[in-house]
């Protein structure tokens, strides 16, 4: 199977919990799964899809008085991720250095990822700096000892090297999160 065959049948399941969550009114459940959704739809490039449900688990998790505070910073990533697949590399830039700005040590994944995506925004626009932030991604995410967190850091790095034609190390750094990947089955 495909992975848009997989985000299609993940789809079908979250739209049936969806039904569900928002029939027992229960917010929470509703914002995650809204949040879900939307990953699903930007990885199928249902970009305009993703940026509705974003909007909509935002105004969830931002509301004043019941914050879901870890949902709120995934959801400013995956719009910073959005943005920066998009090609507005300015705008993806100023997003995730905000997200890294605000998450502090609070949600060091979410900071780790933030990152990554200032990382390559930079690295796209052309800035040497995009390596550096890179590396400095895969040592947090080393900091965390997440064997996930750490190789989709180390993807990144690989791709900031690739942009900046350091295809030796590139190619060393993705194989080495291709070996992490096999062995989570991703």
């Amino acid at each position: 199977r495909t992975s848009q065959e997989r985000y299609s049948e993940a789809l079908d399941l979250l739209n049936q919990a969806y039904a569900f969550y928002s029939s027992q009114n229960i917010p929470r459940s509703t914002a995650y799964n809204l949040h879900n959704r939307a990953e699903a739809f930007w990885r199928m490039g249902r970009y305009a899809d993703a940026k509705t449900l974003l909007d909509q688990a935002a105004a969830i998790a931002d509301k004043p008085g019941n914050e879901i505070k870890a949902l709120s910073a995934s959801i400013k990533l995956t719009a910073a991720e959005i943005v920066l697949s998009e090609g507005r590399f300015a705008e993806a830039n100023a997003a995730a250095k905000q997200l890294v700005d605000s998450a502090g040590t609070d949600f060091k994944g979410v900071l780790v990822q933030g990152k990554s995506v200032m990382a390559l925004a930079q690295s796209y626009s052309g800035s040497s700096a995009g390596k550096q932030l890179a590396s400095e991604a895969l040592e947090l995410a080393r900091q965390l000892n997440d064997p996930a967190q750490i190789a989709t850091a180390q993807l990144a790095l690989a791709e900031a090297l690739l942009i900046s034609r350091d295809y030796e190390a590139a190619s060393s750094n993705a194989l080495e999160a291709q070996g992490v990947f096999a062995r989570l089955g991703q």
